[in-house]
């Protein structure tokens, strides 16, 4: 069964290039000609006031950097760090570290510091607005350090033995540590920064919030307190089976903020392409290469329907943004609408009007309809009503695809954007890298080394993480799927090693028994102190396990959850676009950190 393109056209490796041209890896170009709009829809969001739909699509000029702090600002440093703080070798690299000291006023000062993750730090310093706003305010010293093995802090790994193992999170604290050591303990030739006395405040977002927190946890002597934005709570080893789907839940809550949208985004399942096939070309002119066999519709299907949603879903931003899509791997990043995952959908509801959807999503039992077009789902199983292609025609489906596609590419714009890697063949023995790591490979490789897997199923009917395309039985276990992704890394590990001449990493296996779990934070939060916690309310990531009950479990600890709030919006310079409840959040925080630096 090849689900069908009634779902949303994102910046893929395939995908969003000028019409009826190839990418330069053979691949084809998808975009679409025209624009199907669509009349503003009153929304009310879940807990927070009406709002237009007008405003989720009215754009205003990205906000230039020239009037506030970026990289321009900051006095760059190399700070050397071992290669390893528990397995000594000889082998040092240099770790570049921001400072910034234009609002410092006399000794002893507090210390906001930003741990640096799976981008270069350039990204966080030009985007973490809350910590130089309220640094301002308090006459704080700020400083990000880059992550190891990211952007220019890595060391030279060509001809080093097993040169990823070094790329663990408990490596990374402790150049962290060092560095906030020096900042306090150790001074420097003038003596400027030996402040014993200073508090200093960790800021992290998303897995900063994880290094943020950590780093209170195991290295309380040095980080005082931390601010913890979008934090992933939860891993596969410690989210309950019923939970695996929050994260897409939280996706389609997001839709249904705007009506149809939800059930417009699910596609239609249909395996005859000698049916389907002219019908999409005639409504879709704008594809490079027109479907004709099963094996196209695949290939649509799956140029249509990536992880690239979720970028769309995180950026509930009431400002445009360019952050989700940047990654710091684009010279020219999309900028994104605010509210971009509504502005989408806004631009195709009433095309998608059509579609009625009855029965279970969640446990995938259900019936859609289109004017004379009925598709009953059941898991994996897909029947239908032996529609002719002409009742396809009717049915208003390819429209919607069109609308759909349309919408998309009005979001996204257009360009071709490839992140296919490099492969470089083996020159030397297995256990000895003979070439460098790309920053963009970095996370994959920590996620590997820490057995850091995220928690994902597929509830709520979204065809794109619909079985069998993920390869989730009914009677799924968590079990078997930390066996199934132990599994899977493992091979991929193999094929660093032996393909790509990057050996090292080195999955380990899970005690699904243990009490405790490395880097578990649902089972460690219990532990930490002075840490407040964010939670977006249109986060995917917010769905991740942590919860009010479990951030103020000690009570000098502090919890926000941001109505209408996508991915550490909270972390953002302030803006004009700014909505009550974000404003009440980072006034909350302030307090919070103002509260850290007086030692209460």
């Amino acid at each position: 069964m090849f689900p069908l393109a009634c779902v949303s056209l994102l910046l893929t490796p395939l995908a969003l290039g000028v019409a009826n041209e190839e990418l330069s890896d053979g691949s084809c170009a998808l975009s679409l000609r025209a624009e199907t709009q669509s009349s503003p829809t009153p929304l009310q969001f879940v807990g927070g006031p009406s709002i237009e739909a007008t405003e989720f699509v009215q754009a205003s000029q990205v906000r230039s950097r020239d009037d506030m702090p970026s990289t321009k600002d900051c006095r760059w440093e190399l700070f050397e760090q071992p290669l390893s703080h528990f397995d000594p070798t000889n082998v040092t690299f240099q770790q570049r570290v921001c400072i910034y000291d234009g609002y410092v006023d006399g000794d002893g000062g507090p210390i906001f510091f930003y741990p640096g993750h799976e981008s270069p730090v350039d990204f966080y310093i030009n985007n973490t607005g809350l910590m130089w706003e309220v640094g301002k305010e308090v006459g704080a010293l700020l400083v990000f350090a880059e992550h190891r093995y990211v952007g220019e802090s890595s060391p030279t790994l060509t001809g080093m033995s097993g040169c990823l193992k070094y790329l663990t999170t408990e490596e990374a604290m402790a150049d962290f540590a060092k560095i906030a050591w020096n900042l306090t303990r150790v001074a420097t030739e003038d003596g400027s920064y030996a402040a014993p006395t200073s508090k200093i405040v960790a800021f992290g977002g998303s897995h900063g919030a994880r290094l943020s927190t950590l780093m209170r946890l195991k290295y309380p002597h040095l980080i005082s307190g931390a601010i913890a934005s979008s934090m992933i709570a939860n891993n596969m080893v410690d989210t309950p089976k019923e939970e695996w789907g929050n994260y897409y839940r939280v996706i389609r809550k997001g839709m249904d903020l705007v009506p149809h949208c939800g059930d417009g985004m699910n596609g239609y399942q249909e395996k005859k392409a000698s049916l389907i096939a002219p019908v999409l070309n005639a409504a879709i002119p704008g594809l490079c290469k027109p479907v004709e066999t099963d094996m196209d519709l695949i290939g649509l299907h799956q140029a249509l329907t990536t992880n690239y949603l979720d970028k769309l879903a995180r950026s509930s931003l009431p400002f445009e943004s360019n952050y989700m899509t940047a990654g710091s791997y684009l010279e020219n990043p999309v900028v994104l609408p605010p509210w971009a995952l509504q502005a989408l959908c806004e631009k195709f509801n009433e095309t998608a009007a059509g579609v009625t959807i009855t029965g279970d999503m969640d446990k995938l039992i259900y019936t859609m309809k289109m004017k004379g077009v009925t598709i009953e789902v059941d898991w994996g199983t897909t029947l239908n009503n032996e529609y002719s292609a002409e009742e396809l025609s009717k049915s208003g489906m390819p429209e919607l695809i069109a609308a759909i596609l349309a919408a998309q590419q009005s979001i996204w714009g257009e360009g071709k954007h490839s992140f296919i890697p490099q492969r470089v063949s083996m020159q030397g023995p297995a256990d000895v890298c003979t070439r460098e790591l790309n920053s963009s490979k970095a996370w994959g490789v920590l996620v590997a080394n820490d057995l850091n897997y995220a928690a994902e199923a597929p509830p709520t009917g979204l065809v794109y993480s619909a079985p069998p395309w993920q390869s989730f039985a009914r009677d799924w276990t968590v079990k078997e799927k930390i066996q199934e992704q132990e599994a899977a890394t493992a091979r991929t590990v193999l094929k660093w090693a032996t393909e790509e001449g990057l050996p090292g990493a080195r999955p380990g296996k899970i005690d699904l028994y243990a009490d405790e779990f490395k880097f578990s934070l649902k089972s460690m939060v219990r532990e930490m102190s002075n840490v407040f916690f964010t939670v977006g309310e249109l986060d995917p990531w917010g769905g991740s396990g942590l919860t009010e009950e479990m951030a103020i479990q000690h009570p000098s600890n502090g919890f926000a959850l941001i109505k209408r709030g996508g991915h550490h919006v909270d972390l953002f310079f302030s803006t004009d676009q700014d909505y009550e409840e974000l404003r009440q959040v980072r006034e909350d925080e302030k307090r919070f950190i103002k509260s850290i630096i007086k030692g209460k």
